[in-house]
């Protein structure tokens, strides 16, 4: 063989490499391109995640403050409610024995 049928072969070669490594190049930019929007993907994701945890965050501790609210209105409220039923009750029982001595004349 002579000198420009190797360089013709080689030349066929290095325009062959070349195609190949165009379409690895190619392939790769396509694999960059999913990468970084799954990464973005990934972002949002773990964002929207977030916000739903914050949301169920403020939700506990709305909660738990209404919670607190009704122990201290029970606690302020219980022992007055608790006196102001017993005296109705002792007040309702007396009214009841003076209508009896009045009826009877006891």
């Amino acid at each position: 063989m002579t000198d420009s049928g190797n360089i013709e072969i080689i030349i066929g070669i290095a325009k062959d490499t070349a195609n190949k490594v165009e379409k690895l190049v190619s392939v790769v930019m396509e694999l960059h391109t999913e990468v970084h929007s799954l990464k973005d993907w990934r972002t949002i994701h773990e964002n929207q995640t977030e916000y739903i945890m914050n949301g169920i965050k403020e939700g506990v501790q709305d909660r738990e403050k209404r919670l607190k609210l009704l122990e201290l209105w029970q606690a302020k409220f219980s022992t007055p409610l608790a006196v102001i039923g017993i005296l109705t009750s002792v007040l309702g029982f007396y009214y009841l024995i003076l209508q009896v001595v009045s009826k009877f004349g006891i």
